[in-house]
C-alpha cells in the first residue's frame, strides 16, 4: 500500500495499481532471485531445511523491502550491469599498470617521490557517480581522494606526475551513473 501511495503523491497522474505493480515486478524479481542467489553461494548447502530457512528469509527481506517501499529501479540498478563490467575491467586494467608505475617510482635508482594535490573535475551528474569514481582513484595505487567538493575531487598523488596523470585521465567517462 505505501508503494502505491507514494506513487500517487509523487504526481504521476493515475492511480492505478497496475501501473504501480508493474512498475515493481522486475525489480521486485530482481531482487528475489539476487537475494537467492546469494544465499545459494554463501551458504553452499542444499539441505531441505536450510533451503525452506533461505526461502522463508528471502521471502521475508522482500517483503519488508516491498512493505517499506524502498524496490524500485534506482534501488536495483541491473539496468548499469554491462556498462559496470566494461568499468571494472579498465579499472582492473588501471590498478594493474598503477602497479607497475608505483612500483618503479619506489625501486628505482633515482626514484623521486614528491607528493602533489590536484583538483579534478569530472563531468558527472550523480553523487553515485562521483562517489564511484572518487574510490576508484583511492583503489589506484599511488593515489587517494581525500575531498569531494561541489563535483570536484580533491586527489594525493605520490608524485606530481601521478596527480597530473589522474587529471588528465578521462576514467570518469567509463563510470555507469544511475
Amino acid at each position: 500500500m505505501i508503494y502505491w501511495a507514494r506513487l500517487k503523491e509523487q504526481g504521476t497522474g493515475r492511480d492505478n495499481k497496475d501501473l504501480a505493480l508493474g512498475r515493481v515486478v522486475g525489480p521486485t524479481l530482481g531482487l528475489g532471485l539476487l537475494l537467492v542467489a546469494l544465499w545459494l553461494i554463501l551458504s553452499g548447502h542444499f539441505e531441505p531445511l536450510l533451503l525452506a530457512i533461505g526461502a522463508f528469509s528471502v521471502g521475508g527481506v522482500v517483503a519488508l523491502c516491498l512493505r517499506l517501499g524502498i524496490v524500485d529501479r534506482e534501488g536495483l540498478p541491473f539496468h548499469l550491469a554491462p556498462r559496470l563490467m566494461v568499468y571494472w575491467l579498465t579499472l582492473a586494467v588501471k590498478i594493474i599498470r598503477d602497479n607497475i608505475s608505483v612500483a618503479y617510482t619506489i625501486v628505482r635508482p633515482k626514484g623521486r617521490i614528491e607528493p602533489g594535490l590536484v583538483t579534478i573535475s569530472p563531468e558527472l551528474t550523480t553523487d553515485l557517480g562521483r562517489a564511484i569514481y572518487a574510490n576508484a582513484i583511492t583503489l589506484t595505487p599511488g593515489t587517494y581522494t581525500l575531498s569531494i567538493d561541489h563535483g570536484s575531487l580533491l586527489v594525493h598523488g605520490l608524485s606530481k606526475a601521478v596527480a597530473q596523470s589522474e587529471k588528465s585521465d578521462e576514467a570518469w567517462r567509463e563510470v555507469p551513473e544511475a
